[in-house]
């Protein structure tokens, strides 16, 4: 679940610590949502040496996704429940994953915000 704050016009949500540290921080990932300047900025950090940024203007939304799906684990024998948040692009017509959380409480919040920040709505 990432960490997510809110200062003044933006919605930052950044890969919280302990999820750094189960990785030995080589997958890192922060999304700031600007309402100001009306855009979406995707940081990642993938093994430790590469950086990817993606500035997706708000214009370029078509709307945001979220997805449901259950794991079965026969190991505790217990499902994982997993909820995904993403950004659906006019052009590329594609899919931009943001993040995953374990529990439906936060993703909503997530999305909320996100719906608040965008003016975009929910798929």
């Amino acid at each position: 679940m990432p960490k997510i704050c809110i200062e003044e016009n933006r919605l930052i949500a950044c890969t919280d610590f302990i999820t750094k540290i189960m990785t030995l921080f080589a997958f890192s990932m922060c999304v700031v949502v600007d309402r100001q300047f009306k855009f979406a900025s995707i940081k990642k950090n993938i093994l430790w040496f590469f950086t990817t940024k993606q500035i997706i203007p708000f214009n370029n939304i078509q709307k945001i996704a979220y997805s449901y799906e259950v794991h079965e684990t026969e190991e505790y024998d217990r499902e994982i429940e997993k909820f995904t948040v993403s950004l659906d692009l006019i052009k590329p017509h594609d899919r931009v994953k943001l993040f995953a959380f374990g529990n439906e409480e936060g993703s909503r919040t997530y999305v909320d915000l996100l719906m608040s920040f965008t003016g975009k709505k929910l798929t």
